[in-house]
């Protein structure tokens, strides 16, 4: 008997090919009549379904066919508050007990109704990309992550700095990932101050991080680098930049969220030396036994 989790993994690497058969409208992970997990195929009643070719299992994993009707998308109910709702209702029998009539009150609760879609804040989102490579004014450039000091004249990958923008009616929030080892506060701040400025996100309201890269230019004094004292400014003004063109960029958008198995896309990329062959540390002391490769 599979269990939840090889089910789930089976559904990962046959939805698509699944969904692609005529009538299957869904695909999901149930209990059968034995407490066993199995894979559900949902059909949704047209004739076109007949022609569908569903196994009755798939790698030892039992197909269960459900006649569930075509999906219907079922648009989000806006959240009223209960002491709204009830104020409301408090005023609608006050003005039928003034009025000695339904009238009125009938009117009040069916325009009520009928703005209970508007009370949704409208959310919006906005995403740039912004190269923030250093410009060949100021080569060669400091770069962090190597433990002693170092710094590169020749640029071969770009670097940049990914902004996405998030907004309603009330509040907007700005989120920045920089190609970037390190950025110290004060750096931080003044970019945020700035970008507040310029486009009226408030800076509380200012995420920004780093991919903490091992080769990109040093905005921070770290492991053995000083920060480059002509990319600090230059990069200040790429995440205000940043900033300002994801906002330009918003638009009406849903949240969702997926996730994938990325296993193929991830190693532990250490390799071990042998002990007659350790390497030197930075410092010149011969004991490193696990080497990673740069990058």
């Amino acid at each position: 008997m599979a269990s939840e989790q090889q089910v789930r993994e089976i559904k990962r690497r046959y939805s698509g090919r699944l969904l692609q058969q005529p009538g299957v409208c869904g695909v999901g992970v149930e209990r059968g009549e034995n407490g066993g997990f199995l894979l559900a195929i949902h059909l949704d009643g047209s004739p076109s379904m007949k022609a569908a070719v569903i196994p009755a299992s798939i790698e030892g994993c039992p197909v269960q066919r459900v006649f569930s009707g075509p999906f219907v998308k079922q648009h989000a109910v806006p959240y009223i508050p209960p002491m709204l709702v009830s104020h409301f209702v408090l005023q609608v029998i006050s003005l039928a007990m003034h009025t000695r009539s339904l009238v009125i009150p009938l009117v009040a609760l069916a325009l009520f109704t009928i703005a209970l879609p508007s009370a949704r804040a409208d959310f919006q989102a906005g995403a740039a990309v912004i190269d923030v490579t250093p410009p060949a004014d100021i080569l060669p450039v400091f770069v962090n992550g190597g433990m002693t000091s170092r710094s590169v004249a020749k640029i071969k990958t770009a670097v940049n700095a990914r902004a996405i923008v998030l907004a309603d009616e009330k509040t907007r929030v700005a989120i920045v990932v920089v190609d970037s080892c390190m950025m110290g506060r004060a750096l931080l701040d003044e970019a945020k101050a700035l970008a507040a400025k310029r486009t009226g996100i408030a800076a509380d309201r200012i995420l920004i991080s780093a991919t903490h890269a091992h080769s990109a230019p040093a905005s921070m004094g770290c492991l053995g680098t000083d920060a480059d004292p002509r990319y600090v400014p230059f990069l200040r003004a790429k995440l205000v930049e940043a900033i300002a063109a994801a906002q330009a960029n918003l638009e009406p958008a849903r949240v969702g969220f997926a996730k994938i198995d990325a296993g193929d896309f991830t190693a532990l990329r250490q390799w071990i030396r042998r002990p007659d062959r350790l390497a030197e540390d930075p410092f010149g002391n011969k004991h490193i036994r696990a080497n990673m490769p740069a990058g």
